[in-house]
């Protein structure tokens, strides 16, 4: 048999449930038949959990795929995902916008901090040796990094997601499932992938992980 470097569905999803190394899709007699196998089962000949689970390809794509769509991707459970994100996000948006504050206040001591260093250049009260270009570089440094953490949590307040009817739940759900079903497989992978963080697979179960945030911004496109 011999490794496949494609790009399969579940590569860098797909985890052996036993050690916990990620598993590969392989191919056996000339191509006909594909498995995801415990990487480390094939590389060292031995799954350190003592599973070293393998998994037809089609049936592991297969499942994921129906659960997702069929479970996951429902009105009543995205409706459900999105309130939820929605209202933790709603209920830190106070500290979010104190942070936002105190970063403005943190910059604006920093300009005025970088606005008397090139006065006091200009006007000859010091000189431009090593240690006042080192500050210098340190305050626009710091400026710089202020006003990029600014511009982040300024976006973090405005995607500020918000709960969303059944009705539209049950439209952008549909949306998503038939890209998802109907697409190629490299489009099919990105969808995963972006809510999708890993799937765990032993001989008993197969359990997908994400984060519900992600599903919420993939769904209402705020991401």
């Amino acid at each position: 048999p011999r490794l496949v470097n494609s790009n399969v569905l579940l590569t860098g999803l797909a985890q052996c449930g036993g050690c916990g190394a990620p598993m590969q899709r392989q191919t056996g007699k000339g191509g006909k038949y594909q498995y995801y196998r415990c990487s480390s089962k094939l590389r060292e000949g031995a799954c350190s959990g003592h599973a070293g689970t393998g998994l037809s390809a089609a049936t592991l794509d297969s499942v994921v795929l129906d659960r997702l769509s069929d479970h996951l991707l429902t009105a009543e459970r995205v409706q459900a995902i999105v309130a939820e994100v929605a209202a933790n996000r709603a209920a830190g948006e106070d500290q979010a916008v104190h942070s936002l504050g105190q970063l403005h206040a943190q910059r604006d001591k920093t300009t005025k901090k970088l606005a008397n260093l090139i006065n006091a250049l200009a006007e000859g009260i010091v000189d431009a040796t090593e240690t006042f270009k080192a500050t210098l570089k340190a305050t626009e440094a710091d400026s710089e990094r202020l006003g990029q953490l600014i511009e982040s949590q300024k976006r973090i307040l405005d995607s500020q997601l918000k709960a969303i009817s059944l009705d539209q739940a049950a439209e952008l759900a549909d949306k998503l499932r038939a890209k998802l079903l109907k697409s190629a497989p490299s489009l099919q992978k990105r969808i995963i992938r972006s809510f999708v963080s890993k799937v765990v697979v032993t001989a008993e179960e197969i359990v997908i992980i994400g984060a519900k945030s992600d599903l919420a911004e993939v769904i209402t496109g705020t991401r």
